[in-house]
């Protein structure tokens, strides 16, 4: 909803525009985040955190690594695999997240899975469509990031996909992917 007081910015931006405006230090940003953060989960619905999601991220480059983080710093998930065809990647993930977790250059081993509630895709732009329907298809719900397909035949396919297997899909456009908005 819009709030018009504002010249129809809504009330979030005018925030978040707030806080990077002034000359903050890193942590008065963290503590606002974390406090943004708190007050979005308490307007979740009951249960729906009960329990942490098991995840997968597939393509360890920048962008799928800091997706991974910024789900791990919620609490509500586990990193369980991560595939790349990079082995200097792989090395990387364990080093930074664990020797527990499994890694491999084929993505289908992670889909394979059945431990797995959904994955992160964060492969150069051309693998999204092919790997978030294969995804789907396992079973698996997909936080993909942008630009979803390459072609909009393929978009139509992934949506298809999604509306088939009734999975969870979502676009990530970076920070309004964030949970305080």
């Amino acid at each position: 909803m819009t709030d018009h007081s504002n010249n129809g910015i809504p009330q979030r931006i005018l925030a978040l525009r707030t806080m990077f405006s002034k000359n903050r230090t890193y942590r008065e940003l963290e503590e606002r985040f974390r406090y943004l953060l708190e007050r979005r989960r308490a307007e979740l619905p009951a249960g729906i955190l009960a329990e942490a999601r098991r995840i997968a991220l597939i393509g360890a480059g920048g962008m799928g690594s800091g997706d991974v983080n910024s789900s791990l710093s919620t609490g509500q998930s586990e990193l369980v695999a991560v595939a790349d065809i990079y082995d200097g990647r792989l090395t990387r993930a364990k080093e930074i997240w664990g020797s527990q977790i499994q890694t491999t250059r084929d993505y289908r081993e992670i889909l394979a899975k059945k431990d797995i509630d959904a994955v992160i895709i964060g492969t150069p732009d051309h693998w999204h469509a092919r790997i978030a329907i294969d995804a789907m298809n396992a079973g698996k719900d997909v936080y993909v990031e942008k630009p979803m397909v390459q072609k909009v035949a393929d978009g139509h396919l992934v949506i298809d996909a999604a509306k088939k297997t009734n999975r969870i899909l979502q676009v990530g456009s970076q920070r309004v992917s964030s949970i305080i908005y």
